[in-house]
Formats: C-alpha cells, sequence, structure tokens
C-alpha cells in the first residue's frame, strides 16, 4: 500500500510543474489536475481494500487451529495460542525388590513383596480457553501400588487467571501442604512427610504471585485422607483449610541464594468417619505397611504445619521438608491426641552439567546409539524418617499393637541413593536403593529394598 502511494505522489509531482509550459489551447490544466486527484482517490481506495483483505487474512488465521507435536506433548491451537488443547501421556513401569527377609522373623507375618508393577499410566488432556482459562482431566489406568488395577480420576480441574495475583480453581487436584504430594523429584517413591498429608482433594482454592517474591495457595477442601487422592463426596460435613506460602527473598539477584525458596504449608479442621474411612495406614517408602491403625478412628480437630526450604543451583540441588500433625482420634469411648511427626532432606547433582530444576533434567544431547550423545546423569541421596505419638501405642490410649511379633512400628528412618539417567526430555530411567530401619519393640527385620522405574513422560 505505501509503494502505490508513493507512486501517484511522484506521478503527481512529475506532471504539475510541467503543466504551466503547455498551451492553453492544448491542455486544459485544471481538469488534467481534476483527473490527478481522481487518480488518487482511487489509488486510496484501492490500498484500503488491500489492507482490509490482509486484515481479514490475519484474523482467519488466528481461528485457524495449527496441530503440533514437541517435547511437551500433541497439541492443538490458534496462532495466538489463546485457545489450545494438549494431550500428554506419563507412563512408570516399575521393579522392586527386597534384599532382607520377607516376614518377621519366628512368623509369618509378610512385611515386603517384591514385585514388577505399572506405577503410574496417565493419558492427560488439558488446555486454555481464551487465554484466561485452564482446564486438565488426568484418569489413571495403573493401580498404583494395589494389587488391581481400578481406572479412577486423578485430577479434574478448571481455572480461572483474573490477574498475575489472582487465580481461581476448582475441582480436584493436588494439594498445597507438601511441596511433592504424591510424587517425589528426585526418588521413584515419596518421602515419609507425604506420608501425613493428602495426595489430592476435592476443593476451590485461589492462588497467585505478589511482587514476584512470594507465590501462595489457599484453599477450602473435603479432608482426603493422608497419602491418597480419592474422588468421594464428604462424609462428615466437615471441611478443611489448606495453604502454602512460598517466599523467594534473593530472586533477581546475583548471589549464591538467588534460587533459595523458603515455604510452609498447613491446614486445618475436623475429622470424623470410621477407620475405613478416615485414617489411612501409613507406609514406607518402599510403599509397605508401617502402622495399621485397626479399630482406631478420626474424631475431632486436625491440623498440620509443614515447612519447607529448596534449592536449584545449577547442577547442584536441595529440598529440606518437615510435617507436624496433631489429630483428634477415638478408641472405642476414649478419646485422644495425638501429634505425629516426619522430616526428609534429599541433595542431587547433575554429573553432566546441566541445570537441576524442580521438575527435572533436560538433557543437553539426548541419547542416541552412534551419534555420541549420552543424555544427563545425576546423583541423588536421601534421608527421611517419621514418628508416631507413643499413645497410639498404651493401652489405655489407642491401644495399638507393638511387640516382637507385630509388624507396627512406633517409627522409621531411611537412608538412600540413586542414580538418574535422562536420556531424553521425555525418557527416564532410575535406580534406587534404601535402607530403613524401624523404632518400637517390633523385631521386624530392616528394609534393603532395590528400585527401579523406566518412565515416559510426553
Amino acid at each position: 500500500m505505501k509503494a502505490i502511494l508513493r507512486f501517484s505522489t511522484l506521478l503527481t509531482a512529475a506532471l504539475l510543474p510541467s503543466l504551466p509550459a503547455v498551451a492553453a489551447d492544448t491542455v486544459d490544466v485544471a481538469a488534467l489536475r481534476d483527473q490527478v486527484r481522481a487518480l488518487e482517490q482511487q489509488l486510496k481506495v484501492l490500498a484500503r481494500q488491500i489492507e482490509l483483505k490482509d486484515e481479514a487474512a490475519t484474523e482467519a488465521a488466528k481461528k485457524t487451529a495449527i496441530p503440533t507435536a514437541e517435547a511437551a506433548g500433541f497439541s492443538l491451537g490458534s496462532p495466538d495460542k489463546a485457545f489450545r488443547l494438549n494431550l500428554r501421556v506419563l507412563a512408570q513401569a516399575d521393579g522392586r525388590a527386597f534384599l532382607n527377609k520377607k516376614t518377621i522373623p519366628g512368623t509369618t507375618t509378610a512385611v515386603a513383596q517384591d514385585t514388577f508393577l505399572l506405577r503410574r499410566i496417565r493419558p492427560i488432556v488439558a488446555g486454555t480457553v481464551g487465554n484466561i482459562y485452564e482446564f486438565a482431566i488426568v484418569p489413571e489406568f495403573a493401580g498404583g501400588d494395589a494389587t488391581a488395577s481400578s481406572p479412577v480420576i486423578q485430577d479434574a480441574w478448571v481455572s480461572g487467571k483474573l490477574s498475575p495475583a489472582l487465580t481461581l480453581k476448582a475441582g480436584k487436584f493436588t494439594t498445597p501442604i507438601v511441596l511433592e504430594p504424591g510424587a517425589n523429584r528426585a526418588f521413584i517413591e515419596s518421602p515419609f512427610v507425604n506420608t501425613l498429608a493428602p495426595n489430592r482433594d476435592l476443593g476451590v482454592e485461589a492462588l497467585g504471585a505478589l511482587g514476584g517474591y512470594v507465590d501462595y495457595r489457599l484453599g477450602v477442601y473435603n479432608g482426603q485422607r493422608n497419602n491418597t487422592a480419592g474422588f468421594v463426596r464428604d462424609g462428615d460435613n466437615d471441611k478443611v483449610v489448606a495453604g502454602r506460602l512460598t517466599v523467594t527473598p534473593f530472586k533477581g539477584g546475583f548471589s549464591f541464594f538467588e534460587p533459595l525458596a523458603l515455604g510452609l504449608g498447613f491446614s486445618g479442621g475436623r475429622d470424623k468417619g470410621a477407620a475405613g474411612s478416615a485414617l489411612q495406614n501409613p507406609v514406607t517408602n518402599a510403599q509397605q505397611s508401617l502402622l495399621n491403625f485397626g479399630t482406631l478412628t478420626a474424631d475431632g480437630r486436625h491440623y498440620r504445619l509443614s515447612p519447607s526450604v529448596s534449592v536449584y543451583s545449577g547442577a547442584v540441588s536441595f529440598v529440606g521438608e518437615y510435617i507436624w500433625e496433631k489429630q483428634t482420634l477415638r478408641q472405642g469411648a476414649v478419646l485422644f491426641d495425638t501429634a505425629n511427626t516426619a522430616w526428609r532432606a534429599n541433595v542431587g547433582y547433575v554429573l553432566t552439567g546441566e541445570d537441576s530444576t524442580a521438575r527435572g533434567v533436560t538433557p543437553r544431547e539426548d541419547f542416541k546409539p552412534g551419534s555420541g550423545g549420552w543424555g544427563a546423569f545425576e546423583v541423588v541421596a536421601r534421608a527421611s524418617g517419621i514418628d508416631f505419638d507413643d499413645d497410639l501405642f498404651l493401652a489405655s490410649k489407642g491401644n495399638l499393637a507393638n511387640s516382637a511379633t507385630n509388624a507396627n512400628a512406633t517409627g522409621a528412618k531411611a537412608y538412600g541413593a540413586g542414580l538418574n539417567w535422562f536420556l531424553s526430555r521425555n525418557l527416564t530411567l532410575l535406580l534406587n536403593y534404601e535402607y530403613t530401619t524401624f523404632s518400637g519393640r517390633t523385631t521386624r527385620p530392616v528394609e534393603r529394598a532395590v528400585f527401579t522405574r523406566a518412565q515416559i513422560n510426553f
């Protein structure tokens, strides 16, 4: 369009100065000027028509869905990304082998089980609507640690981003109490901290970022059992308020502490129900039974506090986390309060020099046989522990068994090491070893477990 206007201007400039030199009896100067003006007007109309066609083509392109396939998965969306549908899959094939005795000495009480299993099989459907609303639907087809597989809805939520400081979210999703509910970034299985908090729950929450240094989550939930992700109605009419505050005080600076993140998760509410619906039996990091609550039921207040610290700086990572849980329980006619605690600390180092992040490691070069690329390798180590309230084992209160013939422990400590091989952004092979000791009068053997995992996340 600009070229056309420049041409019309040059044409006018070339013709008009010569007009006075032309004999008046051969050229009507006024008429010629009118014709030039008419030509200029026609050129402007033509240029505008071209503009309108370009604008229409641009708007049509915005409405044309563009399919893409990349490391983050398959997607279908508009060019401006205001509307987008993403398709992904997470699949984990695990193996567990225990080097210790499989029963308590002198008994037939099982405490360990060697097995292969499909830990997770999750096709993930997520999307963005109008650059404001987001949603995700995540079914689970694997049995997890169960002996049989019954498909469930792991996540199902919708959110609306009103501003960077406020997003509203509703549905079923991970709870904010601990850092990594239902998972662990560095190790195959979760640490003891996750044993004292729910993985997912149904509810509504507000979340956002404040000033670039503070992130928050705060919501109201049904109140799910510890270490579970059930998809059920609230059975006791009581709701739980939970949240998490994360502060990165040195963000944007150049000091060693820039990636330092300090967090505090919490929850408060009331639980009431039978043992099968309100209390979840704790497990070891190897997912073996640690304590059986028997006929105990929840019947009152339930609080949690969970401070944390994490650093992902270059090839190095460190995460420390603690949780304190206080809950009112009932054994027959007796009401009593318990206070259980758990903690974990894990470190990691990427041997090949890539950056370690909370989401994992992206290799500089993918593993490709014959091409010289080997992916990325990371070594990790973890220590974790859990302690149960002594009142759980008093005959006058909880009356749980803890003897030489029983698997119940009053606590446990676990020490682990592992090697993670990131063949690409999407494929990971993991190898872990964990050594767990138990406290109390139980003579259950030390747990020595080897874990393997092949994971595809695409």
